[in-house]
């Protein structure tokens, strides 16, 4: 997945000069197959967000589903970056680790299309996995952007450093 990303958030220059980049924006589980040899895939790039960096316009607003969104994209205008991606990589790592889903971190009242962060329990990370993927999770899910992994490629490097183990 954090390849599919790294991929995606590299800038295309397209014509006229456009300078354009896609955050994916709506990682969740209904979006990921898994084949043989737990290889992934993901789906539904319909809702990805695409911004011209040249002149900072947004061109696709892209979807967001809530609980598995980042705070910044509570508000309609705001620009992402792909550390908002890394969010939802953080999201899913902690369903998949815990069996909850940030779906359960949400207020009651809430429609599932209005995007809106998760408050999730860390605790429940305690027993399911080494407190180093804990840090990672953390990181990930870090409600600043500026104070989470940056991209895809930071992503990357965390996960292999844990991966090549102490």
């Amino acid at each position: 997945v954090a390849d599919v990303l790294h991929v995606l958030h590299q800038p295309k220059t397209m014509r006229a000069g456009m300078t354009w980049q896609l955050i994916y924006q709506d990682l969740k589980p209904a979006n990921l197959l898994i084949a043989a040899q737990d290889r992934v895939t993901v789906i539904d790039l319909g809702g990805c967000q695409l911004v011209n960096l040249d002149t900072g316009q947004k061109l696709l607003p892209g979807a967001a589903t809530a609980g598995y969104c980042p705070p910044e994209s509570e508000q309609p205008y705001n620009l992402l970056t792909p550390a908002a991606d890394v969010y939802t990589v953080g999201a899913n790592l902690y369903q998949l680790l815990t069996g909850k889903s940030p779906l359960d971190f949400l207020p009651p009242t809430l429609g599932a299309n209005q995007p809106r962060a998760a408050q999730f329990d860390f605790k429940l990370l305690d027993d399911v996995c080494r407190p180093v993927l804990k840090d990672l999770i953390l990181r990930c899910l870090e409600t600043d952007p500026g104070k989470r992994l940056e991209d895809a490629q930071s992503l990357q490097q965390a996960m292999q450093a844990i991966l090549r183990g102490p």
